[in-house]
C-alpha cells in the first residue's frame, strides 16, 4: 500500500503541475493562432512553470527520489514516439497490418507528455528542432539532479 502512496503523489504532482503549465500558457501566449516563429519562442515559459511546479510538489509530498525518477523514466520512454521522425510513422501507416499500434502509441504519448512540448515548440521557435533528441534528456537529468538536491535537504531538515 505503501508504493500505491507513492504512485498517488507522483500522479497528483503531475496533474496539477500541468494544469499549471496550461495555465501559464494561456496567459503568456497572446495569440489564439501561432503564425509566427516569435509567438513559438514563448512556449518554454510554461515548461519551466510545470519543472517548477512540479519540483515544489515533490518538496512538498516528501516523494521518495526513487519514485521521481521512476516518473521520469516513464515520461522519457513515452517521448520516445514524438522524437521519431512523424511523417515516417503517419506515412507508414498504410503499409502496415490493420493493427493500430502507431496511433495508440502516439496517442498515448502526446497527451502524457503534454507539458514538454512547449520544449518542442520553443526548440521549433528557435529553429534548432534537430537537437531535441539532446535537449530533451538533458533536460530530464537536470531534472532527476534537482530532485535528488531537493530530497536530500528535505532529508537534512528533517534530521535538525
Amino acid at each position: 500500500m505503501k508504493n500505491f502512496n507513492e504512485v498517488g503523489k507522483i500522479t497528483l504532482a503531475y496533474f496539477i503541475s500541468t494544469i499549471v503549465y496550461m495555465i501559464v500558457l494561456n496567459l503568456v501566449v497572446k495569440d489564439e493562432l501561432i503564425t509566427t516563429r516569435e509567438s513559438l519562442r514563448v512556449e518554454w515559459v510554461g515548461t519551466l512553470a510545470f519543472s517548477l511546479v512540479l519540483l515544489l510538489l515533490v518538496w512538498i509530498f516528501k516523494m521518495k527520489f526513487k519514485t521521481f525518477l521512476i516518473f521520469l523514466g516513464i515520461i522519457f520512454l513515452l517521448f520516445i514516439p514524438l522524437t521519431i521522425n512523424r511523417e515516417s510513422i503517419w506515412n507508414s501507416l498504410g503499409s502496415t497490418p490493420d493493427t493500430p499500434v502507431f496511433i495508440y502509441l502516439t496517442s498515448l504519448s502526446l497527451l502524457t507528455t503534454l507539458p514538454f512540448h512547449g520544449l518542442i515548440w520553443s526548440l521549433t521557435g528557435y529553429r534548432c528542432l534537430d537537437l531535441l533528441n539532446i535537449i530533451f534528456p538533458s533536460y530530464l537529468i537536470i531534472m532527476g539532479i534537482l530532485g535528488y538536491i531537493i530530497t536530500k535537504i528535505r532529508g537534512l531538515i528533517k534530521k535538525e
